[in-house]
């Protein structure tokens, strides 16, 4: 297992970047139900990333 970081400038494209380097059949994000600002920004993240990847997204919602 190994840990990937990203950092600054469009994330959404930089994970679709990495996701297609490693040749991955699908990305998996946890989403958060609740809102607050830093869910919202997420949230937007995701959307990007959905609209813009190639590759499958699952997303799996969190439980209080």
């Amino acid at each position: 297992d190994s840990i990937t970081t990203l950092t600054g400038g469009n994330l959404p494209e930089q994970l679709i970047q990495y996701s297609t380097n490693v040749k991955a059949d699908m990305i998996a994000m946890e989403v958060e139900v609740r809102s607050n600002i830093l869910t919202d920004y997420f949230r937007s993240f995701l959307n990007d990333l959905i609209n813009q990847s190639k590759c499958p997204i699952l997303t799996i919602p969190l439980k209080d």
